[in-house]
């Protein structure tokens, strides 16, 4: 073995263990934040504006680097290609073309800009899971015990009716008590319940999480390992309270013990999708800001209807659309994806998009495990934002697309 050799076999090992550790700490949410001026709205400091530096992003840099620099000391010029073997090369330069513009064209260039480096560094993501295949054996050992240790902090801070508190900190667990203004709660009879956080901003978020995590990590041989995930981390999907993942869950289960999928699917969704419209009526006060807030997308939609106002920055314009009198508690981006990609790179933007996922979702037609992921993504995100908004909510949507355009035998 040549010393060559031996030096790209340390530098795959070194981008797979990173990956492993990334996996691993997926959920986490320890950052540190930066409040400029682009981040204030109307003096108030908003999480959702403001640029943050992640321990994540540090595994994903170190993953990314370490394996470019193994695929340029591979010999041989296919392996150097590097981004010129890309298929669509050409519509991928057009896309980022078009970012650059909307970024130009943004109110708050600077929050444009900065989420511009975040949908580069997704893509890099996404692009490295479609090019190494040992991922997919890599999220099936590791993801379930991502799930197991989220589940047991969800149980502790179900017992606790509070956050955890000491090391789970810099887990990225927030501090809370069932008295917390703002915190979300759920009714069971007469009582009143603290909804599990895990480690992540919010109920939903953990919810929509532990689903997509499952369906990845789901494992016809291995049943037992698979059943056993499904009986820690259902109980802990049940008292996160999520409707739309609840209702995300029903459909998946549904697809995945019908030996008929292909003919049963579409008239599971439908039958699904009309109840939904019942479950979903209660005239609550979230509802109806989710209500508002789609509103103003679309009047935003309306007013720049090409190029949107901007990546990220549908709070900037939001109160242009929306003069709510609790909106200094509601600064959220709305909760519809396709509202949202609308609203910030207007009509181009989201046919674009939505080309892009019909197109991944007719790529991965056979591939059940990762076709039931990616629709409970994109299910899920009629409700709410966090699959775009943030950080745990990005890398899980980045590694489905990544397994979806992966390269197979």
């Amino acid at each position: 073995m040549t010393w060559d050799s031996v030096f790209k076999n340390f530098l795959t090992n070194l981008h797979r263990f990173f990956f492993k550790l990334l996996i691993l700490f997926l959920p986490l949410q320890l950052g540190k934040h930066f409040w400029p001026e682009f981040s204030l709205l109307w003096g108030l400091r908003v999480d959702y504006l403001s640029p943050t530096v992640y321990l994540t992003d540090f595994l994903v840099l170190a993953t990314l680097l370490s394996w470019v620099l193994e695929t340029q000391w591979a010999a041989g010029r296919r392996q150097r290609a590097g981004i010129r073997e890309l298929k669509h090369l050409n519509l991928i330069l057009l896309s980022g073309i078009f970012l650059i513009l909307n970024s130009f064209w943004a109110k708050s260039r600077g929050l444009a800009f900065y989420k511009l480096s975040k949908s580069v560094e997704f893509f890099l993501f996404a692009l490295y899971v479609a090019r190494n295949q040992e991922t997919q054996k890599t999220i099936c050992r590791i993801l379930p015990i991502t799930i197991i240790y989220n589940c047991l902090i969800a149980f502790g801070q179900l017992f606790k009716q509070s956050s955890l508190n000491g090391i789970f900190w810099w887990l990225g667990e927030r501090t809370f008590t069932l008295g917390t203004p703002g915190i979300a709660r759920a009714y069971l009879g007469n009582k009143v319940y603290l909804r599990p956080y895990g480690v992540f901003p919010h109920p939903n978020v953990l919810a929509g999480f532990l689903l997509v995590s499952l369906i990845l990590a789901w494992n016809r041989k291995k049943n037992c390992r698979s059943w056993l995930l499904f009986f820690i981390a259902g109980p802990v999907l049940f008292f996160c309270f999520s409707r739309p993942v609840w209702l995300a869950g029903a459909i998946a289960g549904s697809f995945f013990l019908s030996k008929k999928f292909s003919k049963a699917g579409p008239v599971l969704i439908f039958l699904l999708l009309a109840g939904s419209l019942l479950f979903f009526f209660p005239a609550r006060l979230s509802i109806l800001r989710r209500l508002a807030l789609s509103e103003a997308a679309v009047l935003m939609i309306k007013r720049n209807p090409i190029i949107g106002v901007g990546l990220g920055n549908f709070l900037v314009h939001l109160p242009d659309f929306w003069q709510a009198r609790e909106i200094g508690r509601f600064w959220q981006p709305v909760h519809n994806l396709y509202f949202l990609i609308g609203a910030e790179t207007g009509l181009a933007g989201l046919l674009g998009s939505c080309f892009f996922l019909w197109r991944s979702l007719a790529k991965i037609v056979k591939e059940k495990r990762v076709l039931i992921s990616l629709l409970a993504i994109l299910f899920t995100g009629l409700f709410d934002h966090y699959w775009l908004t943030l950080q745990q909510g990005q890398l899980v949507f980045a590694l489905v697309l990544g397994l979806v355009w992966q390269r197979r035998a």
